[in-house]
């Protein structure tokens, strides 16, 4: 998928040469010289020596390469019958310094239609739950500032995919934000998320399911 997207290829480009530059003996050898300094120092101080360290790992098992959770997560059970697919992430994406919500505006699209290629379902359903808010609420002095936080590029892009794709739910979350980034409010996130479902996916009698959506905006 990222190699279709020319806003990923610079990234897909940096990983080749640090996978081609990685030196794992060299690794290796500052590991276990570390290792050595502190089982000195343990035995100068008379206490137990650490255990001999495991071998670093090469850098094509960082966590953070192209395509990582995705071949971890999702192309070993691609092969599984799934009724739909729940999607919860960007927090990363806008609090990091590599966070680039312009690149997100790219790949985040694209992810739908990669995933429903992969279980073989081009009309999955796919819930999306929106960016929460977090943070100390805006300072009315500068209003400006919550808007042009990363975290509102995350938020308009998952709009964007909710309304480019059918059978594709959008779950809103701004109102259930916390200081912290990770939102405590879990249960009220899932009950909408399961409202959805019910509504959308399994056509339940007597519920249904709308969202706020801005319909237009003008300069006072």
């Amino acid at each position: 998928m990222l190699e279709r997207i020319p806003e990923a290829r610079n990234m897909l480009k940096h990983y080749d040469i640090e996978v081609s530059s990685y030196d794992y003996d060299a690794a290796l050898a500052r590991k276990l010289a570390g290792w050595g300094r502190q089982v000195e120092k343990a035995k100068a101080a008379g206490r137990t020596a650490p255990a001999k360290p495991d071998v670093p790992k090469t850098y094509t098992y960082r966590q953070n390469f192209p395509g990582g959770c995705f071949n971890a997560l999702i192309e070993p059970i691609r092969k599984f019958s799934i009724k739909g697919a729940l999607f919860y992430q960007g927090i990363n994406n806008c609090v990091s310094s590599g966070g680039r919500p312009n690149l997100y505006m790219k790949t985040f699209p694209a992810l739908i239609p990669d995933w429903r290629k992969a279980f073989g379902d081009p009309e999955l359903p796919f819930c999306i739950v929106q960016m929460t808010s977090f943070g100390w609420p805006t300072d009315e002095n500068e209003p400006e500032q919550a808007m042009l936080h990363k975290a509102a590029g995350v938020r308009e892009a998952q709009a964007k995919a909710w309304r480019k794709y059918k059978n594709t739910g959008l779950v809103c979350t701004y109102d259930l934000g916390h200081i912290q980034m990770h939102s405590p409010y879990k249960r009220s996130i899932g009950e909408r998320v399961a409202r959805w479902a019910l509504a959308e996916v399994y056509h339940a009698e007597n519920i249904k399911y709308n969202i706020p959506v801005l319909e237009s905006w003008e300069k006072a």
